[in-house]
């Protein structure tokens, strides 16, 4: 397996080496020393396969296939298009705050629909919304950097139709019968323009992570 095309080995120094010993399912420490021994190619595979495909830890899968095809007819993009990252992807908190803490009602979703013509249509909306407030047009700037619209932005009047359709996913969910308790106000989307954007903040915010120790639920 080792001898792999030198294409695929200068990927990752060894062809994901760091990543061999992750199963589906990912404990924290596990996590915290696959993103130690990282290269930037290791980071992008992490987000593309543990972070974006699959149903999350901390969903019920139907539930979240659902909720999937309740925010594809929102945005009005492929079913493909739309996943669920943060806590809920692993079943526990990725800020390093509070990294490892089990999921709980008091835990938000935090959901990305890639669409470049929905990015594209949104940031000038985002934009016209931020007028006059220097400290948003700073946030604006910032997310037009790494090519995402940060919908919880839009202030609730100023939502355009599809923001607050995509919004109201979450309500929806709350409400299913089976559906794990979460904190609705704080549930968020953020609408990349490309997988590739979406993929190089997910390993971005990854990175963070680094400085934790192997053992991260053993800090004092």
């Amino acid at each position: 397996m080792d001898n792999l095309p030198d294409h695929l080995g200068r990927r990752s120094h060894g062809a994901f080496t760091p990543l061999r010993g992750l199963a589906s399912s990912v404990e924290p420490s596990a996590l915290v020393a696959a993103i130690k021994g990282s290269t930037p190619p290791d980071l992008a595979a992490l987000a593309w396969l543990w972070m974006t495909e699959g149903a999350p830890a901390g969903m019920k899968p139907w539930a979240y296939q659902w909720f999937r095809e309740s925010m594809s007819a929102a945005a009005n993009v492929d079913c493909k298009c739309v996943s669920v990252v943060g806590s809920h992807r692993f079943g526990y908190s990725l800020a390093p705050q509070k990294f490892g803490r089990s999921v709980t009602a008091n835990s938000d979703i935090d959901a990305l629909v890639v669409s470049e013509s929905l990015y594209r249509q949104l940031l000038p909306s985002l934009r016209t919304a931020a007028a006059g407030n220097d400290r948003l047009l700073q946030e604006v700037d910032r997310c037009e950097r790494r090519a995402f619209v940060e919908t919880r932005l839009f202030p609730p009047k100023a939502r355009p139709s599809k923001v607050q359709g995509m919004h109201n996913c979450f309500h929806r969910l709350s409400q299913s019968p089976c559906s794990v308790p979460f904190d609705v106000a704080h549930s968020s989307v953020r609408v990349y323009r490309d997988w590739h954007s979406a993929v190089s903040q997910i390993a971005r915010n990854l990175t963070h992570l680094s400085m934790l120790p192997v053992n991260p639920l053993l800090r004092t």
